[in-house]
């Protein structure tokens, strides 16, 4: 089981790729999440689980109403009652023009969960 956790405010993740690299880097800075990976589509996975698993501890600690009440956020609902399962936060990639123009030149066709 899934919980959904929908909230007012916006999560939102810069997506770049490493200079001279084939790494990507996946910052939520509001979050303070940084994840590193091996392509685009690895590092949006990362991503996606470590804010997973931040907004799960913090439901399972009792901690979340605090946190977002810090961020100025609010839920959209009921704190989830189920602990100790995950919790699905939506959020949206961010990428500097340059990089999207890139990846639309490459043939390849790029899509997160």
């Amino acid at each position: 089981m899934t919980n959904e956790i929908r909230l007012d405010g916006r999560i939102q993740c810069s997506v770049n790729q490493v200079e001279d690299s084939a790494s990507w880097i996946a910052e939520c800075e509001t979050l303070n999440v940084i994840v590193e990976g091996k392509s685009f589509e690895e590092v949006c996975s990362l991503a996606d689980e470590a804010i997973c698993l931040l907004f799960t501890d913090l439901l399972d600690d009792g901690d979340l109403d605090p946190f977002l009440k810090g961020l100025g956020w609010t839920l959209k609902g009921p704190i989830p009652k189920v602990s100790r399962a995950p919790v699905r936060v939506p959020w949206e990639v961010v990428m500097p023009w340059e990089l999207i123009a890139k990846e639309m030149n490459d043939g390849q066709q790029r899509c997160i969960a």
